[in-house]
């Protein structure tokens, strides 16, 4: 069994783990932490051992797109010269922006409220813009 005193990280003998690589691990009976790599443990009788998920940094992705309702110029561009190119049945067409950010954050709602604020304070021109926002873990 690990061993370990008062303040210490228990380590389980070297070479007993889940998987082939190395990883934190927590004990469910005593709540000890410790590292290990190596065999599976519950083939040797220890106690079942639950991975902890390392939660990264959230991805946050802006979609802004003007309103409904508000000229274009730039799509209108871009659809003129695709007709020019030779492509028809191309209808409207609408352009837009994405953004693309990487949040310290690891709480999802609290990562959408800070996106959505820097949306409304510098993202996205609310007054004729849309935004959408989608979150990768």
């Amino acid at each position: 069994m690990p061993e370990g005193g008062a303040g210490q990280t228990p380590r389980l003998p070297w070479g007993l783990c889940h998987g082939p690589r190395q990883c934190v691990k927590k004990a469910s009976r005593n709540g000890f932490d410790f590292l290990s790599r190596g065999p599976p443990l519950a083939s040797l009788g220890l106690p079942r051992i639950v991975h902890e998920s390392k939660v990264g940094p959230v991805k946050a992705r802006v979609y802004v797109t003007l309103k409904n309702g508000v000229l274009d110029p730039q799509g209108k561009a871009i659809q003129q010269a695709l007709g020019g190119l030779g492509f028809s049945g191309v209808g409207e067409v609408r352009q837009g922006k994405v953004i693309e950010l990487e949040l310290a954050e690891k709480d999802r709602e609290k990562a959408h409220d800070q996106v959505a604020s820097m949306c409304e304070r510098l993202l996205a021109n609310t007054v004729i813009e849309n935004y959408d926002i989608e979150l990768d873990a």
